[in-house]
């Protein structure tokens, strides 16, 4: 499950869940055919750098990082130490919005 959305200065692609690397890489692509052929706006994506299934995406689709964010919590993590839990997640909504 993915969408695609206008911001002030791009589109943002997200949230993206997707339960395999490829099916990952098909929504991203088939997202990126609903846009104008005219475009010249960006595309973001806020990906989870603990996914590194989502990292390894991002990095074959030539997008470059323009920042690095740390997650912080004051207890244990929501899906705690299993990293198979944010596997699926390749985007996140926003990291304005969490």
């Amino acid at each position: 499950m993915s969408v695609i959305r206008r911001t002030i200065k791009a589109f943002n692609i997200g949230p993206l869940f997707a339960e395999t690397y490829d099916f990952a890489k098909i929504l991203i692509n088939e997202l990126l055919k609903l846009l104008p052929s005219t475009t010249t706006s960006p595309i973001s994506i806020d990906v989870p750098r603990r996914n590194f299934q989502a990292v390894k995406l991002i990095e074959e689709l030539h997008m470059k990082w323009e920042f690095d964010t740390t997650e912080m919590w004051t207890k244990q993590l929501p899906m705690g130490n299993d990293r198979t839990k944010i596997n699926g997640v390749y985007g996140i909504l926003s990291y304005d919005l969490g």
